[in-house]
């Protein structure tokens, strides 16, 4: 997903051209089959069938054409560090289990665990950014009144 985050049509314009026209970029087709791809995997097994618009909510989770690529770095990068903090879950399942560790050091590890954000200092950093107007610091959104004018509707 890293490398098609790098080279497929990404943002309001041309990553929504790339979506409304299929075919149009590689990348972005092969970047949009990886997120449907994945969003299947996002439902908890054993919890009844997906309706479409909890589908569609899982799709919006994910990296899409139509962000900006920084955001997508982002989403990609949580995604990511979530699944290490599953592995690691994991791992202390498999150590309780095996006998290598007792239940309260599994307690422990898990409540260490629970407590760690899959945000680093640099996403909260760029999430900063992102309050203030843009990813760099800069505003590079309408306010609402200019956002209006620009419409004719002042």
């Amino acid at each position: 997903m890293d490398e098609l985050i790098k080279l497929a049509p990404q943002g309001p314009i041309s990553g929504r051209l790339a979506s409304a026209f299929p075919g149009v970029s590689s990348a972005g087709d092969a970047f949009q089959s990886v997120v449907k791809r994945v969003a299947p995997t996002l439902r908890a097994e054993g919890s009844g069938s997906t309706s479409d618009i909890e589908y569609e909510g899982m799709l919006r989770s994910l990296p899409a054409l139509g962000n900006k690529p920084e955001a997508n770095v982002m989403i990609a990068q949580i995604m990511r560090q979530k699944a290490a903090i599953n592995m690691e879950r994991s791992q202390i399942v498999q150590d309780y289990q095996s006998d290598l560790i007792d239940v309260q050091e599994a307690r422990t590890r898990m409540r260490e665990l629970d407590q760690r954000s899959i945000m680093t200092p640099e996403m909260q950093q760029a999430l900063t950014g992102l309050s203030t107007g843009s990813l760099d610091g800069g505003s590079d959104e309408l306010s609402d009144d200019e956002y209006l004018k620009s419409l004719g509707l002042e």
